[in-house]
């Protein structure tokens, strides 16, 4: 069972590489908010996983290799025939972010019910946690199915609650 586990997306940031005030290169680098949480989780020593899915390509196992090697789990990543997402990083003259996301028909975007439908929701200790970062595809249907089985799932960072029956 896990202490923490992060639902949604993963995808490649591209962020600038600069030298001397110039940009020179955009580098790879593993992201996306669920995959991030749980892999800061997992450095901190608690035991989390990482739901979602990633392309079967060369980004698709960079976003693995980046889970396994912070300590999340990655049971419960799924490999899709669609290209992994992408965000282009940009930095502005005060060095403030903005994104370019290339997400039309990507793997995370295909996340449903059936991704989700075995996932350990059973344990009912308050310091199990999850986050779920978007509605699931087949509009929120992933999120009633899961209602039936008594697990309330909350959109952010939030204890999962268990109903009586």
């Amino acid at each position: 069972m896990y202490d923490f586990l992060s639902i949604g997306e993963m995808l490649i940031d591209f962020t600038p590489q600069i030298v001397d005030n110039r940009k020179v290169t955009y580098v790879p680098n593993p992201g996306g908010a669920p995959a991030n949480v749980a892999c800061a989780l997992a450095k901190l020593g608690t035991k989390a996983a990482f739901c979602g899915k990633v392309g079967d390509d060369a980004f698709g196992q960079l976003c693995i290799s980046a889970l396994s090697e912070c300590g999340a789990d990655t049971t419960f990543v799924a490999l899709s025939e669609q290209p992994t997402s992408l965000a282009c990083v940009h930095i502005d003259r005060d060095g403030d972010r903005s994104f370019t996301f290339y997400r039309n028909a990507t793997a995370d975007t295909q996340l449903n019910e059936t991704d989700v439908a075995a996932l350990p929701f059973a344990d009912p200790r308050p310091s199990s946690a999850f986050h779920l970062a978007f509605p699931f595809g087949e509009g929120g249907r992933a999120e009633r199915g899961r209602m039936r089985d008594g697990v309330q799932f909350q959109s952010g960072i939030g204890p999962i609650q268990r109903r009586n029956r």
